[in-house]
This record gives structure tokens, C-alpha cells and sequence, in this order.
């Protein structure tokens, strides 16, 4: 799940299409700080405010739940890069020859 911080912007734009909410809200709850300002930053204004909710709706969550939800993101990751719709950075830098 921490891999998330290897998309893009237009990489985690094109999984939030593809996980609802309260998904996003459950896989939130063990989530690094920096994998959620990734999110928030690429969630337009009203969701972003309303995600912090969400989380605070569900209380608390069993760790196992969260690490199911966390592992059907990071399915759905999989399963968009292998059909060409977003590319995972390896970190570096892509080389382009003429």
C-alpha cells in the first residue's frame, strides 16, 4: 500500500475514480501521513473535506479490515497498470534516446 507514494498525480486521479470513498476511508485508518496528503491532494476540494469525516464516521476498525481494503487498492493498482491506464515511477528517471 505504501507503493501508492510511486504514482503520479494523474496515476492516483484515475484510482480514486476507481475506489469508493469509504473504501478510501477504511485503508486511511493505517495509512502513512504522506499516503494520505498524496490522496487528499488529488481529491477535489469538497472530498478532500469530506474524507477526514468519513474516517471519524467508521470509529474504530479492526487492523485485519484495514489490510483487506489496503490490498484491494493495491489489486486495483495492478490491475490498472497492466492495462496501460497509469504507470508505477521505479524512482528513476525514464531515459529517452533519439
Amino acid at each position: 500500500f505504501d507503493d501508492l507514494m510511486k504514482l503520479d498525480d494523474r496515476g492516483i486521479q484515475a484510482l480514486l475514480k476507481e475506489i469508493d470513498t469509504s473504501q478510501w476511508a477504511t485503508a486511511h485508518k493505517g495509512a502513512s501521513e504522506d499516503i494520505k496528503q498524496k490522496v487528499l491532494g488529488n481529491l477535489s476540494q469538497r472530498a478532500a473535506e469530506m474524507l477526514p469525516e468519513e474516517m471519524e464516521y467508521l470509529g474504530p476498525i479492526r487492523l485485519s479490515d484495514v489490510e483487506a481494503i489496503q490490498q484491494q487498492i493495491v489489486d486495483t493498482v495492478r490491475r490498472l497498470e497492466d492495462s496501460g491506464e497509469i504507470q508505477i515511477s521505479n524512482g528513476g528517471e525514464d531515459e529517452f534516446i533519439d
